[in-house]
């Protein structure tokens, strides 16, 4: 089994990541967790949620 059957989704903040996201992060743990969340389990991201949540604010301001 490749790598492209196993990962369905890709984090929409991949392309432009903050700081804090794991997959800008060096080191084993950020790895283990760059893999986890940056791809099929993006939504269980804590900073997926931050970023969301704070950008969902911004949208139902304007």
């Amino acid at each position: 089994m490749s790598i492209q059957t196993l990962i369905t989704k890709i984090c929409p903040y991949v392309e432009f990541p903050a700081g804090d996201c794991f997959c800008t992060r060096d080191g084993s743990q950020n790895i283990i967790k760059a893999v986890k969340y940056c791809s099929n389990n993006y939504e269980e991201c804590p900073i997926f949620n931050e970023r969301s949540s704070g950008l969902e604010k911004i949208v139902t301001e304007n």
